[in-house]
């Protein structure tokens, strides 16, 4: 499964350039702007393949500039440190200010060239989870009054523009300084990704980068939350089921990075068809694998709500919210949940679906933008088969014979719900039964079955019809690899042939008011011979018994 895609991107050390700042430390608000205005920024892709900045749209803007004033080169040119001071913009320097006032800072905050101090102290936001004093304050400064209403959305000196294409979004013509890059893609841009948390960057200064870092590149910190589904106790290669069976599924996902948020939303959402019901209070949630799980407690870490629909669907949601901030950043996330299927599948085939999807928070500054992945569908299938029950001459329909089905090879006869006029297999039921009876039309439709073969014995027939002749017939049910094909039953075995039929997905059973009316094949041959043979034995036996006592009067 793909985990949160930024875990193993490659990061340009910040802290390493923060470092060279904080060696030669921070000029004065005074010190000279180098003024170059030909630097570039390069925000790439993390994981290569480049969707997370492809489409997306990013901001740059100015916090500080360069003074060179003293610093030393090596012999390729490049620069042991950097001044930074802070720029002539007093609303931008106020809003600095204030957001280190809230990045729980302990030390006193100098108010003039705060931007500089920031660059000389903050050196903790780097690598992976990118927390830390430069993370609070970068999540501070772009949720200000200014950044939100004039510092992003405005066009001012200090902010520029880029749109990533082909694994890169490039910010060009800059002056040098330190910037802010926040990500201002809409979801639709982001297609799938959440905005990438804020980014502080440098550009190169005169084209050179620091002795121990390069300067201006740096890779984006957004991520896509990829989720699974699988059914643990059916195999998704032959996904057939029996009515009343329960499935188990299982959605994967994994804990985000949560980093520069106050609060996360992370809710899974199951659709199940109206043929399938949620079994109460079978969800299971579980943080990690191995010696690291943890199974997360109901209510207090996440929440369920089941609501049935007009439809007679089931949405399912499984909220863990209120717990998520608290998990380990890339720890799985393993939920489980039955469902039980009901008796409302179709007779015939039936395709018992649900979808399940992830919604999650996709920007620290927005609690309303939310990322739903692409929704995963799954199929289970049940069959079954209709008969019909005629007189052999008349083809009048027979309302009220008896049957039973059992599974081949079992005595036992299996349990159906009446539902609607129609059989469905449910051994659980309260009013399950194991006697089907033919309606008016002489029908009998029996659904909720999986593959395989099933014995249907006709037990008890109207009055007047011969009781010795009674049809068993096995009845073959094949799911089909794509499970499309609807020519999935065949007639087996027989115990009386040429009494039952099968012609356009339903079986025809024949009852017969006298054995002459039996066919001359078969069991139901041997039958009419058999009593043929009782008869002409018997009245060979009274002949020759008047015979004898003829005999004896003479």
């Amino acid at each position: 499964m793909k985990h949160i895609l930024q875990r193993g991107m490659a990061i340009v050390a910040v802290a390493a350039s923060m470092l060279a700042v904080s060696v030669v430390g921070a000029s004065t608000a005074n010190a000279a702007d180098t003024g170059a205005d030909d630097a570039s920024i390069t925000i790439n892709s993390a994981d290569g393949k480049g969707d997370d900045v492809n489409g997306h749209t990013f901001a740059a803007v100015r916090l500080g500039a360069y003074d060179m004033t003293g610093i030393s080169t090596d012999a390729n040119g490049n620069y042991s440190g950097v001044n930074v001071t802070e720029l002539q913009d007093s609303a931008l320097n106020s809003a600095i200010l204030a957001a280190v006032k809230k990045s729980d800072i302990v030390a006193s905050v100098p108010e003039d060239n705060t931007i500089a101090w920031v660059a000389k102290q903050f050196q903790d936001s780097a690598t992976y989870p990118y927390g830390g004093q430069m993370r609070n304050f970068l999540t501070a400064l772009v949720a200000s009054d200014y950044f939100v209403n004039t510092a992003v959305p405005a066009a001012t000196s200090n902010k520029q523009t880029a749109t990533g294409s082909n694994g890169t979004a490039e910010f060009s013509n800059l002056a040098e300084g330190v910037y802010v890059v926040v990500d201002t893609s809409s979801a639709t841009q982001r297609a799938g990704y959440t905005a990438s948390i804020p980014m502080f960057v440098e550009t190169k200064i005169g084209g050179k980068d620091l002795s121990s870092q390069t300067l201006g590149v740096i890779n984006i910190k957004n991520q896509a939350l990829a989720m699974t589904k699988t059914m643990v106790n059916v195999d998704a290669q032959n996904p057939y089921v029996s009515g009343g069976e329960n499935v188990e599924w299982k959605l994967t996902s994994a804990v985000p990075n949560t980093t520069g948020y106050t609060a996360f939303t992370y809710a899974f959402t199951e659709t199940m068809s109206k043929d399938l019901t949620y079994v109460p209070d079978s969800v299971k949630v579980v943080i990690g694998s191995g010696d690291s799980a943890k199974t997360l407690t109901l209510n207090d870490d996440y929440t369920v709500t089941a609501t049935v629909n007009a439809d007679g669907t089931t949405t399912l949601v499984i909220d863990l919210s209120r717990s998520i901030l608290e998990q380990a950043n890339g720890a799985s996330v393993n939920v489980t949940y039955d469902s039980e299927v009901n008796g409302t599948v179709n007779v015939l085939r039936d395709d018992l679906n649900n979808s399940a999807s992830l919604a999650y928070s996709s920007s620290p500054s927005d609690a309303t933008d939310i990322t739903t992945t692409v929704p995963i569908a799954m199929h289970v299938y049940t069959f079954g088969f209709s008969l019909v029950k005629e007189d052999r001459i008349t083809k009048s329909k027979l309302e009220g014979v008896q049957f039973t089905v059992s599974k081949s090879g079992s005595d036992t006869p299996i349990k159906f719900t009446e539902v609607d006029g129609n059989y469905i297999q449910d051994p659980n039921g309260q009013s399950a039964t194991q006697v089907l009876s033919t309606d008016v039309n002489g029908k009998l439709n029996i659904g909720g079955l999986a593959p395989g073969d099933y014995q249907v014995t006709e037990t008890k027939p109207l009055d007047g019809y011969v009781h010795m002749a009674l049809p068993s017939f096995t009845v073959t049910i094949t799911g089909t690899e794509d499970n499309s094909n609807q020519n999935y039953l065949s007639l087996g075995d027989q115990s009386v042939a040429g009494l039952v039929s099968f012609s356009n997905n339903v079986f025809t059973v024949d009852n017969v008011t006298s054995l002459t009316q039996l066919p001359l094949t078969g069991g139901a041959g041997l039958i009419m011979f058999a009593v043929i043979a009782v008869i002409l034995g018997s009245a060979a036996g009274i002949v020759l018994f008047r015979a004898k006592r003829s005999s004896q009067k003479i």
